[in-house]
């Protein structure tokens, strides 16, 4: 099990909403996302989370032709099909 890390948090959050059927996404995106799930708009904390999460083959990365990047989620039972996520039963 993970602990409960901010990485958790968002990675969670992430699978919950299904942010992987949304396709490949700006940086900008994905860091509102961040910013609000975890309440803290501090952009190089964000930022820092993000790269090791992309490092962590967590996000696939293709560059466009505009020379920028885009970034598609990698679900976490893809990775790992044991892992237990928090039923959605509950939340409205």
């Amino acid at each position: 099990m993970l602990k409960n890390t901010e990485e958790n948090v968002i990675l969670t959050y992430l699978e919950y909403r299904k942010i992987n059927n949304m396709g490949f996404l700006k940086y900008s995106h994905l860091s509102a996302i961040f910013c609000y799930v975890l309440n803290n708009y501090d952009k190089d904390h964000i930022r820092k989370l993000f790269i090791k999460l992309v490092r962590n083959n967590h996000f696939i990365k293709k560059r466009n032709i505009k020379r920028s990047y885009t970034y598609k989620f990698i679900p976490l039972t893809s990775l790992n099909p044991s892992v237990d996520l928090p039923s959605a039963q509950h939340a409205v």
